[in-house]
């Protein structure tokens, strides 16, 4: 069983003059015992075309970090000998 601690933040510094700009989506994928799971795959689609946008592998803390622009998407996070995790209706979005 996997556990998901998922935050996103713009960028420090970064001015928004671009229509999309990217932001610092990060977390930490946990096992049952609140220990880093190592090496889990982490990846990014969007929700509305379950298209591929992009993906990582977890650190050996378990932490992982992804640069994304505003957007819906959800999450798939997969580990060898545990069962897949999906994440839903992870919206990404820039308050004013």
């Amino acid at each position: 069983m996997f556990a998901l601690n998922l935050k996103a933040q713009p960028p420090g510094g970064k001015k928004f003059a671009d229509k999309k700009p990217e932001f610092n989506m990060f977390g930490q994928v946990l096992d049952n015992n609140n220990e880093g799971l190592p090496y889990v795959s982490v990846a990014l689609f969007r929700l509305k075309d379950s298209s591929y946008v992009k993906g990582t592998a977890t650190e050996l803390n378990g932490k992982f970090a992804l640069n994304v622009s505003p957007g819906n998407y959800y999450v798939k996070i997969s580990f060898l000998s545990f069962q897949t995790k999906t994440i839903n209706n992870i919206q990404i979005v820039r308050r004013i």
